[in-house]
């Protein structure tokens, strides 16, 4: 699938948030997926994750499923900024639905590359650094034309049904 966008800062944002989305859909519906998800977002730096940056000009922006499925058994999935930011947004949805967790994208000026990450808990969290990318100075967060949207979720905004494997049903006493 070819999924060509021309718009701003903050329509590529909404872009973000919708593999953020799909990944929380996938996992709910295929405890297998959630599993890998998490595991692989709480490994050890470089051991789920694994920062490469994309071919310039192919850009490809995956959701959790292809990149597992791109990915041999044991090895960390190589992706860049948007598919780490929109998996790890996933993951702690999933595990801890009660964090205030936001897709963020800043581009710091003409010339320079937009970056994906997150902000938690109103502060910047950053996948790809600890899975190989140069870390950019605090400043960066946040700086030049940024756009953040809450990761809600989607199973309740679109009336879908999808539990979630993470969550235990209340018990009666």
């Amino acid at each position: 699938m070819l999924f060509e966008v021309d718009t701003d800062i903050t329509g590529v944002t909404v872009c973000l948030l919708a593999l953020a989305w799909v990944n929380i859909i996938d996992a709910r519906r295929d405890q297998e997926v959630a599993r890998e998800l998490v595991q692989r977002c709480a490994a050890p730096a470089k051991r789920g994750f694994l920062y490469r940056n994309d071919l310039p000009g192919k850009d490809r922006w995956s959701t959790f499923v292809p990149l597992l499925r791109r990915t041999k058994s044991g090895r960390p999935i190589k992706a860049d900024c948007e598919d780490q930011a929109a998996a790890h947004a996933a993951a702690f949805h999933l595990t801890e639905p009660h964090r205030v967790v936001e897709v963020a994208i800043t581009h710091p000026g003409e010339g320079q590359l937009a970056h994906a990450y997150l902000v938690v808990d109103g502060h910047p969290f950053d996948p790809c650094v600890p899975n190989g990318m140069k870390q950019p100075p605090q400043s960066f967060y946040g700086s030049g034309t940024t756009a953040r949207l809450r990761v809600f979720d989607p199973c309740l905004l679109f009336g879908l049904s999808c539990p979630n494997p993470f969550s235990s049903p209340l018990r009666s006493t």
